[in-house]
């Protein structure tokens, strides 16, 4: 293994609490009540087997940080059956959070990020003490659906002052890639990585592409290209560049007309294709730019599934290609094509309000797992997850087992 590595074995760890609907002894229906507060925060689908699924959240707190001493931890499962059966992935992720930074000192982590096929896994954590020298950035890495983790850490000798690999990315073409942002302590390097056999290999900063740089700019988000599985592009705080073999070579994306500041994410929609967003004020907030040349040439548009000037909350693609696909708002489920606005109401009866809606995942389609997170609470357990098998005809609330705090 690389510097950036070190080796973490996740066990499974399943305790008696359950988090939604539960067949009592008499055959009728119960709910488990947790005896800790329980919140379910994030849910993601593999997007080409979707019967691997991930969900995550913390116990006692929503939203915060670990103290590093047994307060607000993290937790994670994983189903590769549709939510049938699921495996506790928090134990190893715990040893993880302690190997790095977890006795005594706080993190936080992001909603896991997933390969298309949902063989691998990542997921980015934050933390550190009370002094600056020991702050730090680590992704949880496993590429076996979580039974075992690697920590990937920064390349550099130096650690802490906010040292680290984040950011998180997959690639989603073959070998699906993890790219992730190295940065040095301090932040006097930050380049674009990549993981390869085990080892972290480090690209260059984006902005070599600027004539007469000598620094290195901040990196926000890495979009790996969807039409090379070599190729990756860097969201900066000021611009967008391109660099189509490794990171290893970068230039200036151009930005869409009358575009200072923008950003670029994956077309869903498009194969190899891209989507610009201006973080300016000057545009409507639905108003997008869509490129199949990375990025050289720009053509205006809205969001897809756009509904009265309003983005989607989430989207979900039909398993075929020629059938609609549906954008979920608070005002309901719409259908849409391609790059089109809503066209119409979609013909669908959701387990809870549209305004309770937190998170879709899934495809549309016979026997394909479409997935809900909703808000809601019963008893001490705060979120709920549902699942249709049938295109969204009918649903059914998921049973969760979580870890209790000991």
């Amino acid at each position: 293994m690389g510097r950036g590595f070190r080796a973490l074995v996740a066990g499974v760890c399943i305790s008696g609490m359950l988090a939604g609907d539960i067949t009592v002894g008499n055959g009728g229906s119960g709910v488990a009540m947790a005896a800790t507060p329980t919140y379910v925060e994030w849910l993601r689908a593999a997007p080409s087997q979707p019967r691997t699924v991930w969900v995550g959240g913390e116990l006692q707190c929503r939203n915060s940080a670990s103290d590093g001493s047994g307060n607000c931890p993290g937790w994670a499962m994983r189903s590769l059956d549709g939510g049938t059966t699921w495996m506790d992935a928090s134990a190893g992720l715990a040893r993880a959070d302690a190997a790095y930074g977890g006795q005594g000192c706080s993190y936080t982590r992001a909603p896991a990020v997933l390969d298309p096929m949902g063989k691998q896994i990542a997921i980015e954590e934050d933390g550190g003490c009370a002094s600056a020298s020991s702050t730090y950035t680590i992704v949880l890495y496993s590429r076996d659906a979580g039974s075992r983790w690697t920590a990937v850490t920064t390349n550099s000798q130096d650690g802490g002052y906010g040292a680290g690999a984040g950011a998180p990315a997959f690639s989603s073409l073959p070998p699906y890639t993890l790219w992730v942002v190295d940065t040095s302590a301090d932040s006097d390097t930050i380049e674009a990585a990549w993981l390869k056999n085990g080892s972290l290999n480090d690209g260059a900063n984006p902005a070599a592409a600027i004539a007469g740089s000598s620094g290195d700019d901040p990196i926000l988000s890495l979009v790996p290209d969807p039409r090379s599985a070599s190729g990756v592009l860097a969201n900066t705080e000021s611009y967008v560049a391109f660099s189509p073999r490794n990171g290893s070579r970068w230039r200036l994306v151009t930005a869409p007309p009358k575009v200072k500041v923008f950003s670029v994410a994956r077309d869903l929609a498009m194969p190899g294709g891209l989507i610009a967003t201006s973080r300016g004020k000057r545009f409507p907030e639905d108003r997008r730019w869509y490129s199949t040349n990375d990025g050289a040439t720009w053509s205006a548009g809205v969001c897809a599934g756009d509904y009265k000037g309003i983005c989607p909350l989430a989207t979900v693609a039909s398993a075929s290609a020629s059938a609609p696909a549906w954008a979920f708002n608070h005002a309901g489920v719409w259908t849409y094509l391609g790059h089109a606005g809503a066209d119409g109401k979609a013909s669908v009866t959701l387990p809870v309000a549209p305004a309770l809606v937190l998170d879709v995942r899934g495809l549309l389609g016979a026997a394909t797992p479409l997935y809900i997170l909703s808000s809601g609470t019963m008893g001490a357990v705060h979120g709920s997850l549902y699942r249709s098998l049938d295109g969204g005809s009918t649903w059914a609330r998921l049973t969760l087992p979580i870890p209790v705090l000991k």
